[in-house]
């Protein structure tokens, strides 16, 4: 078992708001293992010290009785696999890339990856019923799934609350720019800061041209 510290709780809401974020842990120290691309060929793989996961990204629903599809336990290094192995077929982040270097790898097809994470899984001892249960979550619900809801589920989240939050304004008598500045902070916070940090700039542009204007 690699060396591995906590570093947060799930946030309120994880597993029912898109945006409530999962509990986190750390990587303390380099790991290396194999994975099998097919039969004959294995490609060994390298995770840096300082690397970030959530485990298991199971909905806390299933957490406790009857299900107990804890996170965590013997889960836990397979999971640290296939995190890493998802953070690569999703391009990495620009720590990794800086960490792994030249030995950065080339991204595996997600059949692989969510294969992998079952054979782990096996390997590690999790009862039957829980591996083929986690593994039809990632291999329908994870990267390159086949039931995975794209960016559309965000989107179309943040447009409705948007539409809400627009009519609910507008009965108040709010101006234009109040309201693309309130529009812009809630698309950051929904983390959507290329749609959020526009609107809130005209906005303010808008206010400063008008700031007491109030439109029907």
């Amino acid at each position: 078992m690699p060396d591995i510290t906590p570093l947060r709780d799930a946030h309120i809401g994880f597993g029912l708001w898109p945006w409530s974020k999962g509990p986190e842990w750390r990587l303390d120290e380099e790991y290396g293992f194999w994975v099998k691309v097919r039969e004959g060929l294995w490609i060994k793989m390298r995770i840096p010290k300082g690397y970030k996961f959530d485990k298991a990204s199971v909905p806390p629903v299933f957490w406790g009785f009857p299900f107990n599809y804890t996170p965590d336990g013997l889960c836990t290094v397979p999971a640290l696999e296939h995190d890493f192995l998802c953070d690569i077929f999703a391009g990495g982040s620009e720590w990794l890339r800086e960490q792994l270097g030249d030995d950065y790898p080339d991204k595996l097809p997600a059949e692989v990856i969510h294969r992998h994470f079952f054979d782990r899984l096996n390997t590690w001892g999790v009862r039957p019923s829980k591996a083929k249960t986690m593994y039809a979550g990632v291999r329908n619900f994870g990267p390159g799934g086949r039931a995975r809801p794209s960016s559309w589920f965000k989107k179309s989240v943040v447009l409705s609350f948007l539409i809400l939050v627009s009519s609910f304004l507008v009965s108040c008598g709010t101006t234009r720019g109040e309201r693309l500045q309130l529009y812009g902070a809630a698309a950051q916070i929904a983390g959507h800061p290329e749609i959020g940090r526009p609107l809130a700039a005209i906005g303010r542009r808008l206010e400063a041209k008008q700031p007491k204007e109030v439109l029907p």
